[in-house]
């Protein structure tokens, strides 16, 4: 006496679904660490959670003649902040997730800036919450 069990999964059906599931899970990710990103400098911190150093004097001056604050966060007009975006792409099989600047003068304005003050970046934190999200989503929970 047996039970015979035949099942004929589509894997490629399984496949493009978890694909899609890590896709989706990667884009919601990076759009919450783009947006700590900006919360985070606009605080006046870096990408290590420490304070930004000061102003420069003649900086200082200029911000204040333009009704500006002191504390540095990197937000005069809130444009090079406000061009941070993200991306998900395939090539291949590669998923490819992409934090940037929208704007190549706003990403002009952010090297000089990084220079002084390490914002454009990801936490050890923030790498680890992107890691969970793809796990999650690998493990059908995301």
């Amino acid at each position: 006496m047996a039970i015979e069990v035949k099942s004929r999964p589509d894997f490629r059906k399984i496949s493009e679904e978890m694909e899609r599931g890590i896709e989706n899970a990667l884009d919601r990710q990076l759009a919450d660490e783009a947006a700590e990103i900006v919360q985070r400098t606009q605080g006046g911190h870096d990408v290590d959670n420490r304070s930004f150093a000061p102003y420069s004097a003649p900086y200082l001056k200029v911000r204040r003649d333009k009704g500006r604050g002191s504390r540095p966060d990197l937000t005069f007009t809130g444009s090079m902040l406000n061009s941070i975006t993200h991306t998900v792409t395939r090539v291949g099989s590669e998923i490819i997730g992409t934090i940037f600047f929208s704007s190549s003068a706003e990403a002009l304005k952010a090297k000089g800036n990084i220079k002084s003050r390490k914002f454009f970046g990801l936490s050890k934190e923030q790498i680890i919450n992107l890691r969970n999200a793809i796990s999650r989503a690998i493990n059908g929970r995301g």
